[in-house]
């Protein structure tokens, strides 16, 4: 089944937690395929797991917000939704994607920010 959304995560230099965050969205997500961005400079310290995007970027002034700008622009037109979580995120509940896209959709306009709140809990959106 082909993923509707992207999740992208910038790292620099966190490489356990990158390791845990790819394996904590592995485990949990349904819908969501998972990009990596890298700085050209240092990109090499990643080891590389199967079904995750790898994208070297040149480092830029703006840093995270550079390359959140660049991933999601090259990305917009091949997923319905393209998000962004911090490489020290772990997500624990299965589906949580879904749920959060599904409440998404149930809206008929949504801001460039959205908070959600599902089962108890908040997410926010960017």
């Amino acid at each position: 089944m082909k993923k509707t959304n992207l999740i992208i995560i910038p790292s620099r230099n966190r490489v356990a937690n990158t390791e845990r965050a790819i394996k904590a969205i592995k485990e949990t997500a349904s819908i969501s395929d998972i990009s990596i961005g890298l700085d050209a400079d240092n990109h090499e310290i990643y080891p590389r797991f199967d079904g995750v995007i790898y994208e070297v970027n040149p480092q830029t002034e703006k840093r995270m917000n550079g390359t959140l700008n660049l991933l999601s622009t090259r990305y917009a037109n091949m997923y319905e939704t393209v998000y962004f979580m911090g490489d020290d995120h772990l997500p624990i509940t299965k589906g949580w994607d879904e749920d959060c896209i599904s409440q998404l959709k149930k809206k008929a306009t949504v801001s460039p920010t959205a908070m959600i709140y599902i089962k108890g809990r908040t997410f926010l959106l960017q």
